[in-house]
């Protein structure tokens, strides 16, 4: 409940941001929301896709302009028109979407915007090389070589690297929008040490997430947005996970125990043998299953992408790919979505979405040819229709199916990248990280999704970064080390255990190993 004051600085916070409003069009981001911070402590900001959270925080950091609202640090108020103005403030932002030119190498990405070495007025590159790996040798970042192109880094590794750019500048506020999505455990953990440094240094620093656990584990006060407004607000000491949940979905929710989906038929669908790419997988084999929902799990880098990709026709491969009984020669995604093969990539914005082009257009772009009429012309009403229909079942929110996919929130963009993949009716789908970034409401809706689509025969291959995930949605579990299979759990031996226990060895424990 918003307090008496919500529009005027309370004493005691250092930051305070103001009745704050933004809209876009017909939807509005934030309405009159307040958010208040004090240095030296983790305030967590929660809340669905669109809830208004990430709006709140661009506008502290900058990079997005309020119709209203005050910010105030101190008893000051100030004015953030740019990222550049915010950092004169003592303000910086790691944001939801990775922002690295992948042209340019790890060294020359930390120091764009600001704090180039230069000799003889020119850019030092040697000198920008030594000053990234001290910084990395200070927060701890090893295995990130400073010469390499940021593009042929992974997505972890992009993250840590965005991660750094940010604390090397020493910000008073720290803002960190889902910045834990890409990172495995380990690296979650070398994160909360270096926020906890910060804070204990008299930071303030902001957490978004829609990792409940991170709130409670790192977090000193949480607030939490629904509809673009802050309806909740307190220590992190107040609050239960059940108690998030219904205020951020405004409701109370009916305690359901998470199940699988019906068992799948005995017919086979899919046959993997032996399947090779240098340096990227190594002898993989496995079946798939009418309706059968296959998870694909491991620590970062052990090929789970790779899989699904080279399943998709986007790597190059060896070995035997036998898709309904038929030999396939998969060279292209092209012919992958011909053969019954849908993808929905793990990075929605640089792999899978057209950022620029209409919800619409991005909904119907992989079957274009459907909506064909006289003379060879592509038929809007017919296309405007399926696209329609797409977004009622997965419950795309939008002002209109006309406006640029990158005016939704994160987890209505994953909708609009899932019925991009369902529009080709495909035999069976390849999910890549799907539910990274999205509210728990949204998760929901993608796993109940997920159940119709296995249930009405559909075979599902699910990567997932999330262990828990993969135990209450998966038939069978194969665990991946060193790029190939090394485990498969099925039954009751689908459990977080066995799956990190499998991850980190690429066996389980002898007590548990099935003989």
């Amino acid at each position: 409940m918003q307090d008496e004051q919500h529009d005027r600085p309370l004493a005691g916070f250092d930051l305070q941001a103001l009745e704050m409003s933004k809209t876009y069009g017909k939807v509005v981001a934030l309405g009159k929301a307040t958010l208040r911070a004090r240095y030296g402590e983790v305030h967590a900001l929660l809340g669905e896709n669109g809830a208004g959270k990430s709006t709140m925080c661009k506008i502290i950091s900058g990079s997005v302009t309020p119709d209203s609202g005050r910010l105030v640090i101190g008893d000051e108020d100030i004015r953030t028109a740019s990222v550049a103005e915010a950092m004169a403030h003592g303000i910086g932002t790691v944001f939801q979407e990775l922002s690295l030119l992948p042209d340019l190498s790890v060294a020359e990405n930390m120091f764009v915007g600001g704090g180039v070495p230069r000799r003889a007025g020119l850019v030092d590159r040697r000198a920008a090389r030594r000053r990234t790996a001290e910084i990395f040798d200070e927060l701890g970042i090893a295995g990130i070589d400073p010469r390499t192109p940021a593009g042929g880094l992974s997505l972890a590794q992009q993250q840590i690297v965005e991660i750094a750019k940010v604390i090397a500048r020493k910000p008073r506020v720290l803002i960190l929008d889902e910045a834990t999505s890409t990172l495995p455990r380990q690296d979650v953990l070398w994160l909360f040490d270096i926020v906890r440094r910060l804070r204990d240094e008299g930071a303030a620093v902001f957490l978004i997430s829609h990792r409940l656990h991170e709130a409670f584990e790192l977090a000193d006060r949480i607030t939490v947005f629904r509809n673009g407004v802050d309806v909740e607000s307190g220590p992190t000491s107040e609050f239960t996970e059940h108690s998030l949940v219904e205020a951020m979905l405004g409701k109370r929710l009916a305690v359901e125990a998470e199940h699988r989906p019906k068992p799948p038929t005995d017919e086979t669908v899919l046959e993997v043998r032996n399947l090779s790419a240098r340096n990227r997988l190594h002898d993989v084999s496995l079946t798939l299953r009418k309706g059968e929902i296959l998870g694909i799990a491991g620590l970062q880098g052990q090929g789970q992408t790779d899989l699904l990709q080279a399943l998709y026709g986007m790597t190059h491969t060896d070995g035997d790919v036998v898709l309904d009984g038929k030999q396939l020669h998969l060279r292209s995604s092209r012919q992958a979505i011909r053969s019954g093969i849908s993808l929905v990539p793990e990075d929605r914005r640089t792999q899978g979405l057209a950022l620029a082009m209409s919800i619409r257009d991005n909904l119907t772009l992989p079957t274009l040819s459907r909506y064909l009429g006289l003379g060879n012309l592509i038929s809007p009403q017919r296309e405007t229709a399926s696209a329609a229909e797409l977004a009622q079942r997965l419950q795309v929110k939008a002002g209109s199916l006309e406006d640029d996919v990158s005016s939704l929130s994160g987890g209505n963009q994953q909708k609009v990248l899932l019925g991009k993949a369902l529009s080709a009716n495909a035999r069976l789908l390849l999910f890549a990280d799907i539910t990274r970034g999205v509210d728990v409401g949204t998760k929901a809706e993608i796993f109940e999704l997920m159940r119709q689509l296995a249930e009405s025969g559909t075979s599902i291959v699910f990567y997932s970064s999330d262990a828990t995930e993969l135990v209450h949605m998966c038939h069978r579990v194969a665990v991946m080390y060193d790029r190939t299979i090394a485990v498969m759990l099925e039954g009751s031996d689908i459990t977080e255990r066995n799956i990190v226990q499998a991850s980190v060895s690429g066996r389980l424990a002898p007590e548990e190993a099935n003989v």
